[in-house]
């Protein structure tokens, strides 16, 4: 496919590797970034099956298992949320 723009996945992944080195931080792969947007993305309340619809993913536990992770941030708030739930009961 030259000519139109396109590069393989490793010559943008060396790409990057060469821009973290730069920038003086930890290397990772273009792939990591579908990750960290699937987190990030449920972590600001993106519905799940619209995840998995913008990611392609044809079934959601792909989208919710494999590309979703729990952060530290996220347990403290899911923790917050309950103590906070918790409070207004009594």
């Amino acid at each position: 496919m030259p000519g139109n723009g396109w590069q393989s996945p490793d010559t943008k992944d060396t790409a990057l590797y060469k821009i973290c080195e730069r920038a003086g931080i930890e290397p990772f792969c273009m792939h990591a970034l579908r990750h960290t947007f699937a987190t990030r993305s449920i972590e600001r309340g993106v519905q799940p099956k619209v995840l998995q619809r913008i990611l392609g993913h044809a079934h959601l536990s792909t989208t919710m298992d494999l590309y979703v992770h729990v952060t530290d941030e996220s347990l403290v708030q899911g923790m917050e949320i309950f103590e906070s739930a918790d409070n207004h009961e009594s």
